[in-house]
């Protein structure tokens, strides 16, 4: 499994919820980009988090896309970061079977 890089951008809730159907509706958006987009906290609706996962360290023409979906907004350098942690998902074939564990009766 390789390294995902993850961008991060804070927003309200009405620009998240705008690029998440930008991304939705981006013909050319990379299939292996994950984007995700939650609340910061129940105590604070409005406040949110927009990460997108890439499978490689975003060059300036990845961070033009992920600009897009919120109406060009640079995205700042603070905000991308490698995450050997959240790693992307392998394909199925190369992934180990899930482990069975015994079943006592």
């Amino acid at each position: 499994m390789a390294d995902a890089w993850k961008i991060v951008a804070e927003v309200s809730k009405t620009e998240a919820r705008a690029a998440l159907v930008a991304h939705e509706e981006a013909l050319d958006w990379p299939a292996e980009w994950v984007v995700t987009g939650m609340e910061v906290a129940d105590r604070l609706p409005d406040d949110w988090t927009v990460e997108v996962y890439l499978d490689h360290e975003p060059g300036p023409d990845d961070l033009q896309r992920v600009a897009a979906l919120f109406a060009g907004t640079p995205i700042p350098a603070s905000s991308i970061s490698s995450s050997p942690q959240a790693r992307l998902s392998a394909p199925a074939s190369t992934r180990p079977p899930p482990a069975v564990l015994p079943c006592s009766t």
